[in-house]
């Protein structure tokens, strides 16, 4: 039986991916005013990245257009945090640390979601930013392990979030000698480690993909060469 367009932007994971959206979009308007409201709204559009793999594989609703909604949803959900984070004051002289971390992580994901549509055998297909056959994970560890064990892809995404969630709620706390502000700060520090990983690991992507788009770019070079002769 033919799928429909209309079907497929109500695949359930998909409808997953517009609540996210719209969990996100309520949280804007608190976000400088209601730091609990806006982090119970982020928390539960970053809660729900959980259930539309989850959904699409039980499902078999798996499409480019939930993977591309995964992606940019998770993205810009972490983008609109810290842009909410670098306006409070304690946080404007590290601004420019906070842009070049959304700036790696915004590229890096991009272009190795790209990297795996412009390959011959993907065109078209659906296919997702969370796999890259060009790349041989047995020899990149670092990929191997993030991808293969679903555990650990998710304890560095969720600390990842944890940690901005945390320095994004202490300066509505200053007072060192609050026990929030001591329990932000620790849960900070907890999981910086983690989130300083995951930036080292958005550079093997950005890497792998440039060289991935590059190898796909000599083949069809060759092969046009070869045409030509």
């Amino acid at each position: 039986m033919a799928t429909t367009p209309t079907q497929v932007l109500l695949f359930v994971p998909n409808l997953i991916g517009y609540a996210r959206i719209i969990l996100l979009v309520a949280a804007l308007p608190y976000m400088q005013t209601d730091p609990v409201t806006a982090m119970v709204l982020y928390f539960l559009s970053s809660f729900l990245d959980a259930f539309d793999g989850a959904a699409a594989r039980a499902l078999g609703q798996s499409s480019s257009l939930g993977a591309l909604l995964d992606m940019l949803t998770d993205r810009v959900g972490t983008c609109v945090l810290i842009m909410s984070t670098i306006v409070l004051e304690p946080y404007r002289p590290y601004a420019v640390w906070f842009q070049l971390w959304v700036g790696l992580d915004i590229v890096a994901h991009w272009a190795h979601m790209y990297s795996v549509m412009v390959q011959p055998a993907n065109e078209g297909a659906a296919v997702s930013h969370k796999k890259n056959e060009l790349i041989e994970l047995g020899n990149n560890p670092v990929l191997y392990y993030y991808y293969n064990y679903r555990s650990i892809l998710f304890f560095f995404c969720a600390a990842n979030e944890v940690f901005f969630i945390a320095v994004y709620l202490l300066a509505f706390y200053p007072d060192p000698n609050s026990v929030e502000h001591r329990g932000l700060w620790a849960t900070a520090a907890a999981t910086f480690p983690i989130m300083a990983i995951k930036a080292v690991i958005s550079c093997v992507h950005l890497y792998s993909a440039a060289y991935n788009i590059a190898a796909v770019d000599a083949d069809r070079r060759t092969a046009e060469s070869s045409k030509a002769k």
